[in-house]
């Protein structure tokens, strides 16, 4: 019985398949919108941001800063600033070189992933109208329909991206399952993923690109 081959695009999405960053674009969306103490919350945004610009990000102060307001939104008004999101802010953000380059992958019949550090509540749209088949992302907590304020498990950044993949592999929601034998072949256009076929034990690896950023060529 032959080896099958399982092929996998893995994608960044900030500042990679968008010409942003939709977290940050999100902080301001909401001080935009008055949910949040607009002086206050942009003085933080704007430092958290730069913190991650440097590699110097307290990723567990942000996602308590971050979430904070998705705890205190009721869900049917988050619903409708997520609407108003994507239409106000994501699409002056849309690089449609993006779109045709997952639908290269879509037609050799790769797997495309995105992994991104954002919460799922920002990026799932995105995710969603990008047409990926598997997005991991930082997890907040929900409870009974509500949003907590926290985060389920480890967050997806820096090496919380790696493990989350080893993790999520094959167990996550819309990722494929991979039979005995198959191999694993990853075209990747996120950092960081040198040490990502040792920690998925995949056999091969097409470098398709270390770090390809669409919004430069906007």
């Amino acid at each position: 019985m032959g080896e099958s081959t399982v092929h996998l695009a893995i994608f960044d999405l900030d500042n990679t398949l968008i010409g942003g960053d939709s977290d940050h674009a999100w902080g301001e969306f909401l001080v935009e919108r008055e949910h949040v103490d607009g002086t206050r919350y942009r003085s933080a945004n704007d430092r958290f941001y730069q913190d991650y610009q440097r590699g110097e990000l307290d990723i567990f102060a942000y996602l308590e800063f971050a979430l904070e307001p998705l705890a205190q939104l009721s869900r049917g008004q988050l619903d409708n600033l997520q609407s108003e999101f994507m239409q106000e802010v994501i699409s002056e953000l849309w690089l449609p070189r993006a779109q045709e380059l997952i639908g290269e992958h879509r037609r050799k019949g790769h797997h495309i992933m995105i992994i991104t550090a954002t919460n799922r509540f920002v990026v799932e749209p995105i995710a969603s109208r990008l047409g990926v088949d598997t997005l991991l992302a930082t997890e907040p907590e929900e409870d009974e329909g509500r949003f907590t304020g926290k985060v389920v498990g480890e967050p997806c950044y820096q090496g919380g991206k790696l493990s989350g993949c080893a993790n999520g592999w094959p167990t996550t929601r819309n990722t494929p399952t991979v039979k005995s034998g198959s191999t694993v072949t990853p075209s990747m256009i996120c950092p960081c993923w040198a040490k990502l076929s040792t920690q998925l034990r995949w056999t091969r690896m097409i470098a398709y690109a270390q770090k390809l950023r669409l919004a430069a060529g906007r």
